[in-house]
């Protein structure tokens, strides 16, 4: 007999059912990053977590940085065969190529829309005299680096 507190206990293989799976690992997901908060916050730990989704969607949680616990990682654990991909490292690179992503295609976003108010001020205020720093993707990718540079320093 269950007490009121008392958890069913779960079996352990594979779901069947693709939409309990994705719900299930959604909040098994955000546990195991609550976990891995708590034992950075209280531990003083450094963590790094990367898991796929039923969907091969890639999730991250790290503290402080992928670099400097990469960095340690592989200076205790050197690449015994330099041939092999490391599969860390591969998610390591993957999700700074998907972060960088992320970060390009809001740049684009700017772009266009800086493009779009350009062309409105352009045909709407012939008259007035503004003087607008020309935005292409170089100068939002300046920004960006500043920002990152500021972030990291941080």
């Amino acid at each position: 007999m269950r007490g009121p507190n008392d958890h069913r206990r779960v079996q352990m293989e594979r779901m069947q059912n693709k939409s309990n799976l994705q719900v299930t690992f959604s909040k098994r997901r955000d546990g195991v990053f609550e976990k891995a908060t708590e034992l950075s916050t209280l531990c003083g730990a450094d963590v790094f977590v990367v898991d796929f989704s039923p969907r091969n969607k890639q999730y991250s949680f790290r503290n402080p940085s992928v670099e400097s616990i990469m960095n340690r990682f592989l200076e205790i654990n050197p690449p015994t065969n330099t041939d092999v991909a490391n599969p860390v490292i591969i998610a390591h690179q993957n999700a700074n190529i998907d972060e960088i992503n992320v970060n390009l295609n809001r740049l684009e976003i700017s772009l266009e829309k800086g493009k779009n108010m350009d062309k409105h001020f352009t045909h709407q205020g012939k008259n007035l005299q503004l003087k607008l720093v020309p935005l292409t993707l170089k100068n939002c990718a300046r920004s960006w680096k500043l920002q990152m540079k500021k972030f990291k320093e941080y």
